[in-house]
């Protein structure tokens, strides 16, 4: 990896750390706040099995299918995992696009709803 490839992503991991957190924090608050608190715990079990599961089947599948790639010998291997590498660059990039696109579109929807709770200063 050169020194610009290093840069970038441990710029692109700060930026997807920052706006990570508040997201999970704040799902994490209304999943328990949504729960009597004697259920709280079991709330925030489902919620952190839910993540890691999601996350393990993420890196499980992407991983099975290089690994079973690899596991061809000769051209068709390498052919294969060139193809399996394609895929899995060209769905990052759709899915990135994806989520910039749900992002843009909650962004302007809480703008123009948080508009109606603007307050206008009162006389003097």
């Amino acid at each position: 990896m050169n020194g610009l490839a290093v840069i970038a992503f441990v710029v692109a991991s700060l930026v997807l750390g920052l706006g990570m957190a508040p997201v999970v924090t704040l799902a994490t608050d209304v999943i328990i706040g949504t729960v009597p608190p004697e259920r709280a715990g079991v709330a925030s079990g489902i919620s952190e099995t839910g993540a890691e599961l999601g996350g393990a089947l993420a890196r499980d599948t992407l991983g099975g299918a290089a690994e079973a790639a690899e596991s061809v010998p000769g051209a068709s291997g390498a052919a294969l995992l060139d193809a399996a590498r394609d895929a899995f660059t060209d769905g990052m990039q759709v899915a990135a696009l994806s989520a910039l696109t749900v992002t843009i579109a909650a962004a302007v929807f809480t703008v123009i709803a948080l508009r109606r709770f603007a307050t206008t200063p009162g006389p003097g």
